[in-house]
Parts: C-alpha cells; sequence; structure tokens
C-alpha cells in the first residue's frame, strides 16, 4: 500500500509498511532487533534486551528464538524516579566514582568531567551507574538497603532509598524474563547479551550490576533492523516473525517464585 492510501499525506505516495508481530506484547521493534543483531543467523545462542517501559527479551540461534516481554515499568525511562528525566540533553547519563571519592558525571549534550554543562536530571544509564557504584563502595548492600538516606550525585541531585525499590522491581522483571527463557530453550548458556533502548549511555559493568552479564549496548539496534528490512529484506523480517516464539510471563508457573528471588543486586 502507499501512503495516500492511508491518509497519510507524504511526497510521492511513498510505500507504506508494517512491520509483522511477533504476539501482541513483542511487536515490530523486537523483530528489528532480531533481524540488525543476527540472532536469527548465530550458531552460538545470544539474548536481545530492548530495555523500556515494556522490556522485549528474545534468546536464540539460527535453530530457535524465543521471546517474551515483561512490565519492567519506567524506572529505566526515569518516570517515577525523583529527579529522573528521559535521555534528552541535560541528562545525567553517566556517574562514575574516582578513588578520591569524588563523583564526576557526564551529562547529555555537556562535557564530561564536573559536570560542565547545565544537569536537568538523571536518565535511566545514570540511574543504572548510581546502582552501580553504590554497590561497589558499599554505601548499599545486596538486597538494595542503602546506608544513607540518599545518594548525591551533582549539583541538587541525588538517588534515592524509594528510586532503588523502583529499579529493583524493573530489574527484577527483566532478569526473571531472561532465566526462564533459558529454562525455556534449554540450550546451555549464552555468551552475548546485546542491550538496547532510550536510556543514555550504558556500560557492560553497570548493567552487570542489575543483572545484565555479558552486555553490549548497541543503541539504535532497532533503527537498524528497520532499515534492512525497508531496503531489500522484507521476506527475511516475516519469515523472522513467523518462526519466534512467544513465551507468556504472567502464566508460567515458576514466574512468582524467580520475581522474588531476582529483587536483589
Amino acid at each position: 500500500m502507499n501512503s495516500h492510501e492511508v491518509g497519510i499525506d507524504a511526497n510521492g505516495g511513498c510505500e507504506v509498511y508494517l512491520f509483522p508481530l511477533i504476539s501482541g506484547w513483542v511487536g515490530g521493534d523486537t523483530v528489528a532487533l532480531i533481524q540488525s543483531t543476527g540472532i536469527h543467523k548465530s550458531d552460538e545462542l545470544k539474548m536481545g534486551i530492548d530495555l523500556g517501559t515494556n522490556g522485549e527479551i528474545v534468546l536464540g540461534s539460527r535453530e530457535k528464538i524465543v521471546t517474551t516481554s515483561t512490565a519492567a515499568g519506567p524506572a529505566f525511562e526515569g518516570v517515577g524516579i525523583k529527579y529522573g528525566m528521559p535521555a534528552v540533553d541535560g541528562a545525567i547519563e553517566r556517574v562514575r566514582l574516582n578513588e578520591e571519592g569524588e563523583v564526576k558525571v557526564k551529562i547529555k549534550g555537556g562535557k564530561e568531567g564536573k559536570g560542565k554543562g547545565k544537569a536537568k536530571g538523571i536518565c535511566g544509564s545514570g540511574i543504572i551507574d548510581s546502582i552501580a557504584e553504590m554497590l561497589k563502595i558499599g554505601i548499599m548492600d545486596k538486597s538494595g538497603r542503602m546506608k544513607s538516606r540518599a545518594f548525591h550525585i551533582h549539583d541538587r541531585f541525588c538517588i534515592t532509598q524509594k528510586d532503588v525499590r523502583k529499579v529493583q522491581l524493573a530489574k527484577s522483571a527483566i532478569s526473571t524474563g531472561m532465566k526462564i527463557l533459558g529454562k525455556e530453550l534449554d540450550l546451555g548458556d549464552w555468551k552475548k547479551t546485546i542491550v538496547t533502548g532510550s536510556f543514555g549511555e550504558a556500560s557492560a559493568e553497570s548493567l552487570s550490576a542489575i543483572g545484565i552479564q555479558d552486555a553490549i549496548f548497541k543503541k539504535d539496534a532497532v533503527i537498524e533492523g528497520i532499515k534492512l528490512a525497508l531496503f531489500g529484506k522484507k521476506r527475511e523480517t516475516e519469515l523472522i516473525a513467523r518462526e519466534s516464539k512467544w513465551i507468556d510471563l504472567a502464566s508460567h508457573s515458576s514466574f512468582s517464585d524467580e520475581f522474588m528471588k531476582n529483587l536483589g543486586f
């Protein structure tokens, strides 16, 4: 179909392509993630995660692909966090402690160092970094309990105990989805986890702190998959959607037990 047929006023009546769905909860963006990362062609087992309010998770290889979706909540996108915000200019997207215990931040659209540039809040990757740094220096234990009321980051911005608890719920939802997919596929451990999402500049070290091991952050994985489909690989896109299996986490027998187990860091 072209754009005029569906009521879109685009130059020349360009073609409109709707990405196929894997299920009602795992849509075309996940198909694009699979396509761009090559999970469907891989000889080795790989995991892909689109980290957001609705976290889509994929595990598979050329042999088989299983997918699921979990309601991770909006914490990784800054919603519900005291000083949270989206990953746009002004967001603190990286947090590190140096050997002297001094906090260094990177502000999106600014310069790295002591917060050069005007900070407006903390985005998802800054929140994840903060969790990792608190665990590293021991001001928060693995249960998520902080030794002080807040972890000061920059200017007036901090992470509170309530923030940590919200991150724990999101973290547990993702970790539980990963483990259940691993059990369902039952092909052993995977050695590579590709993470994407609009939550800032994530590091493998910090993602590990929230239970996502051996992570590679690929910022534009979904966009790359869309480009592949639009420029000659639509048949491959359709095949990925048709052959990928969806697992319903909510009705899975081990979901509640796994969720409770994965609340800690």
